[in-house]
């Protein structure tokens, strides 16, 4: 299983073959329905109850990006990197959440209106209730294992064009450490839905039930490939982090403040895999249409 970029679209889109011919098929972000170009049969995307578990493809070797902090180094007018190093290899774990956005907002506005007589005009000012209530796609991203000061709280944009596999022992890349998850989703949910339910009280003129939650949430954990290179150049420490998949230098570390160590037990989490099974009607075998819907008139 697989992920590929659409460019002019800012969607998750994972790839997957077709069970009928192996051709390839395109998921877009409804994760219901489609139909395989290659053969015309139709399918369904069955979602697990559990998150599935993916790793994004690494692309960048260890000398890309070494090349990457030297030029970035050169940039600042730095010396450049010396052989004395220590390197990390490892996929940090996030929860990627893909929901809808519910927001209710009354609030006061101020309306000005100019009242015209024989001799004068004069404006005059008055406060007016107005609700708003929209629905729009969110999209976030968050750590989901030990807290790195020098790692991205969040993927941002690059989780949407990200090349995804499942994870398997086969798609993790020789010595890259598979970091556990510390932070169970559930709590995660919890923390989220509380930062989320109080962007309404910011505004103080807002009067009456204002609501801020989030619905339908599609959960994942997304394995995030970084390198971390450590040396010390005259006696000063220096950490750079590297993204695995584009080779951009992250963060340049200069100092760590070291925490007394603690036990840190791994959260087990259950995990759920994405099936695809045919979208057809089970008495006659034809294709149904791809809208999502619990009754279904056979043509």
């Amino acid at each position: 299983m697989t992920t590929t970029a659409k460019k002019d679209s800012n969607r998750f889109t994972i790839a997957v073959s077709c069970p009928g011919c192996g051709g390839e098929l395109q998921l877009d972000d409804n994760f219901f329905a489609i139909e395989c170009k290659h053969c015309g049969s139709g399918h369904r995307i069955l979602m697990p109850d559990s998150p599935p578990a993916f790793v994004a493809e690494l692309k960048v070797t260890k000398q890309k990006a070494r090349y990457a902090i030297d030029r970035y180094l050169k940039d600042k007018g730095l010396p450049l990197t010396n052989s004395d190093y220590q390197l990390k290899r490892m996929y940090y774990p996030y929860w990627k959440i893909d929901a809808i956005l519910f927001r209710v907002r009354k609030g006061i506005v101020k309306k000005v209106v100019v009242a015209s007589t024989n001799y004068d005009e004069k404006e005059i000012s008055y406060n007016k209730e107005k609700s708003d209530i929209s629905l729009s796609p969110y999209t976030t991203s968050i750590q989901a294992g030990l807290n790195f000061d020098s790692l991205p709280a969040s993927l941002g944009l690059r989780s949407e064009y990200l090349k995804l596999f499942p994870v398997s022992d086969e798609h993790i890349e020789a010595d890259f450490d598979l970091l556990p998850v510390l932070k169970p989703w559930d709590d995660v949910r919890n923390s989220l839905n509380q930062h989320i339910g109080a962007i309404s009280s910011y505004d103080k003129d807002l009067f009456g039930v204002n609501k801020t939650s989030l619905h339908c949430p599609k959960v994942m954990l997304l394995y995030f490939p970084f390198f971390l290179f450590d040396f010390y150049d005259d006696d000063n420490f220096n950490r750079f982090v590297i993204d695995g998949v584009t080779g951009r230098v992250l963060n340049h570390v200069t100092s760590i403040e070291y925490k007394t160590a603690a036990s840190f037990e791994p959260t087990k989490v259950t995990l759920g895999e994405i099936a695809i099974v045919p979208h057809r009607c089970n008495n006659c075998g034809e294709d149904l249409p791809p809208e999502k819907s619990l009754v279904y008139i056979c043509q």
